[in-house]
């Protein structure tokens, strides 16, 4: 039980990341709202959505997807 929930919260951290990556946030700039982007990376962390964001991340294009709990997140350019 331990392993899947390690293996599943480090798969959600590098979407995350990736996400970051897709959406054009510089991660860099979390100082700036540094509780958005906290709360951003914990939903994303907790997420279920695990393999549908994997798929969703092979895709093309520059958006989070509807689904993604950070859709807004990313799309506010952090300022949530």
């Amino acid at each position: 039980m331990l392993a899947t929930l390690t293996a599943r919260t480090e798969a959600n951290a590098d979407s995350f990341r990736r996400m970051c990556d897709r959406v054009g946030y510089d991660t860099a700039r979390a100082g700036e709202h540094p509780l958005a982007f906290a709360l951003a990376a914990r939903r994303c962390v907790f997420c279920r959505r695990t393999e549908a964001c994997r798929a969703y991340l092979e895709t093309p294009g520059d958006e989070a997807p509807d689904f993604c709990p950070n859709a807004f997140f990313f799309e506010a350019g952090a300022v949530v």
